[in-house]
Parts: structure tokens; sequence; C-alpha cells
């Protein structure tokens, strides 16, 4: 897909491939600033549970709000094909930089507490992510960290029939 045009989005090159799908990064022409593209594998796009669970993730971002998690900009179709229109997050990801050695326990705190809220949030919106790991975590030139990929997150969990409300540690110290 190297040089490729979707829409007002011009492909530089591929960030990174799984199983599950392949990551670009584009300028948007329109807004004049980098983009990461999502798209499925060829041997997927056309597969309806792998469309599916791609326009679920879609909808599963655009629901989520916190500098904590990458946003989502939209979707796109172009020559049959979907296309998630993600923020680009410049940076290395957690696993890169553990590979480096160990992070001091100050640092390790705070992209932990990180990690924490962004995914507080999601959890208060229903949204269990289910592929947290490393490679899915992004760390900037700041410090920030970025939680990715909600491909294979799980929706409405905190509204389901049965689930109890949700109580804060605080609170439920207290009884």
């Amino acid at each position: 897909m190297h040089s490729a045009v979707i829409g007002p989005f011009h492909v530089q090159r591929e960030l990174g491939r799984g199983d599950m799908g392949e990551v670009y990064l584009a300028q948007d022409t329109r807004l004049d600033r980098q983009v990461a593209i999502k798209a499925l594998p060829v041997h997927l796009a056309n597969d309806p549970d792998r469309l599916a669970r791609f326009q679920r993730e879609a909808k599963v971002l655009a629901s989520l709000n916190h500098p904590g998690i990458g946003a989502i900009y939209g979707l796109e179709e172009a020559n049959g094909r979907q296309y998630l229109i993600l923020e680009y997050v410049e940076g290395e990801t957690l696993a890169n930089r553990l590979a480096e050695g160990p992070i001091p326990v100050d640092e390790s705190l705070g992209l932990a507490k990180q990690m924490a809220e962004a995914l507080e949030v999601a959890h208060e919106k229903g949204v269990i992510h289910r592929d947290l790991k490393p490679g899915n975590v992004m760390i900037t030139s700041d410090g920030e960290v970025k939680v990715l990929d909600f491909g294979l997150a799980r929706t409405n969990a905190a509204s389901a029939p049965g689930t109890p409300p949700r109580t804060s540690h605080a609170s439920a110290a207290s009884r």
C-alpha cells in the first residue's frame, strides 16, 4: 500500500503489521497533519466477521476521549476496503523501551499510573481492552502514555444485565 492515496490521506510508509491489521503513516492533506491508518490485511478485508469487529473498534474508539488513549479521526472507505484514520503517536512502544533494560521505579510508576487512568476511563464507558501488552502502549518523547489497539475490546461490560453498579475503592473500603 506504499504511496497509496485514501481520500485526502497520502500513505507514506508502513508502521507495523500483525495478523489482524496493518498500520501506515499518512499525511492528511486537508488538515496538514500526520495520521496513522489501520487496515485489515487483504486476506481478511472481505470477511464479514472481521469487518464487523473492525467497525466495532471504530465505534469503541469514538466513544473514548482521554489523553492517554489514541484517538480516532474517522472511518474511510476506498477501493472496496475500510480504513481507520487514527491519531499518529510518535514515540516508542513500551515493549521497545523494556527491551532497552529495566525502567527506573519512579518512571515505571508514572507510566503505570497513566495506563491505569486511561483504562479506568475505558472501563467507566464499559470497554475492556483485552489485548493490553507492551506493544500496544506508546510512550512519547515527553513521557506521555497512549494506549492503542482496541481491536479485541469487549464492550458494554459495565452495563450488562446483572452487573453490579460500580463502587469506588474508597467507598467500598469504608463499608
